[in-house]
């Protein structure tokens, strides 16, 4: 717990000294519990080397440099970064662009939020070719939407009762992250089937990808209580949780998963003609 709470405490520091706007301020610290938990993850994986950060946002990179880590980013296209980030960039564009470009260096650890379930590739195409840029022993650490969660039980529920639910396009929550969306939406068993013998999973967790609410948006009292019932039920149950948080290893002794251990594994949800959930559902 103490360790946790010295990442948490490190990442409001650096958020409280960015040179950002007030509504940038805001949005950083709405989907800091993400930044967060992504950090745990790499600090059990690796206490130090070069961390290549796929799709960042302004926040997580700043942190990462904090703890001593060297970084590396490929930035995707559509989202201003400060001037200091971007400058820690050695590719930039589109994020098919950018994860199809040959290897240039090895790294130790490779971090992708929002983008397994965003790319063109399928999920064991997309570590297929990270694994070209990981060093044997390296680190993946995936963050990705998963179906389970509870807007999209509570709106597959709505649907059933045939009420009008709104579409949402299946962004991220907040657009200090880049405009991936969502092609798939993929559980821990999906990414489990897609490492081959390229990786293998040392851990995964669901994890809440945002605050309950922006401490800036006006709310009645009937979307307040709504907001705060369903995060208090994301925080009582795992599986009802945003994302699914999996880190693997670079391991060339790796095996592909068996048959039964994939026994009774759901399938990547394809999110393409289903709505996803709005702000307040």
């Amino acid at each position: 717990m103490a360790a946790r709470s010295r990442v948490e405490d490190l990442a409001q520091g650096v958020l409280d000294v960015l040179p950002v706007t007030d509504t940038i301020y805001h949005h950083l610290a709405f989907t800091r519990p993400l930044v967060d938990s992504i950090l745990r993850a790499v600090r059990v994986a690796t206490p130090a080397g070069r961390v290549l950060v796929i799709a960042p946002n302004e926040l997580l990179p700043t942190v990462l440099l904090e703890l001593g880590y060297k970084v590396d980013l490929w930035v995707v296209d559509g989202l201003p970064l400060s001037k200091e980030n971007l400058q820690l960039a050695s590719r930039r564009g589109q994020l098919d662009e950018v994860l199809l470009e040959p290897p240039t260096q090895l790294v130790d650890m490779v971090i992708l939020a929002y983008g397994a379930e965003a790319a063109i590739l399928e999920p064991a195409e997309l570590l297929h070719s990270l694994r070209r840029h990981v060093r044997e022993g390296g680190y993946v650490v995936l963050a990705c939407r998963q179906p389970g969660d509870i807007r999209r039980r509570l709106r597959a529920v709505l649907r059933k009762l045939r009420a009008n639910v709104r579409q949402d396009h299946g962004y991220p929550p907040s657009p200090t992250w880049p405009a991936l969306q969502a092609r798939r939406l993929l559980t821990r068993r999906d990414l489990v089937r897609a490492v081959g013998g390229h990786f293998r999973v040392i851990g995964s967790r669901y994890v809440i990808d945002r605050r309950a609410h922006l401490t800036t948006e006006a709310l009645g009292l009937g979307p307040w209580l709504l907001k705060q019932g369903l995060h208090l039920a994301k925080l009582a149950v795992p599986p009802f949780r945003d994302c699914v948080l999996v880190t693997m290893v670079a391991d060339a002794r790796a095996r592909p998963p068996s048959s039964r251990s994939l026994a009774g594994q759901s399938e990547t949800l394809d999110v393409s003609a289903e709505p996803l959930l709005d702000e307040v559902v």
